[in-house]
């Protein structure tokens, strides 16, 4: 098989799978917003993953799939998201305590001094009364 004819089966695949060749983070982006509003979170998890493929430091990138992979149950995914997430961007308060509420399972139980770390955090850039009590 000659070159073109392997680019012109992989351009295909893409096409056929729906995503297009050359797309933006922004159709990417697009793309994850209306999967996760239909509920189809593993749609949702590959275009935000793609999304960060065009960019790594995509904010919204990063916060939908730390929330998609979270919603879709793979919560040990979701939870090293999180931490990537709060690393690049530890102003997000929203998902410094859905980190800390995830953190307080026993499973994670080891884990225990990031939840508090992460309800700080939060309580940092969002005073609230509820949160404080945890």
């Amino acid at each position: 098989m000659n070159r073109a004819a392997g680019t012109a089966l992989l351009a295909a695949a893409l096409l056929a799978k729906g995503w297009p060749a050359g797309a933006s983070e922004s159709w990417y982006l697009a793309r994850g917003q209306a999967n996760a509003r239909i509920g189809n979170h593993a749609a949702a998890i590959e275009a935000y993953e793609r999304a960060l493929g065009e960019d790594p430091r995509s904010r919204e990138a990063s916060r939908g799939l730390a929330l998609e992979l979270r919603a879709n149950g793979e919560t040990d995914r979701a939870v090293a998201e999180f931490d990537r997430h709060l690393t690049r961007f530890p102003d997000d308060w929203e998902i410094a305590f859905e980190q800390a509420k995830i953190l307080q399972w026993s499973r994670y139980a080891y884990r225990a001094p990031d939840a508090v770390r992460y309800l700080k955090l939060g309580l940092a850039a969002h005073d609230d009364p509820v949160r404080r009590r945890e």
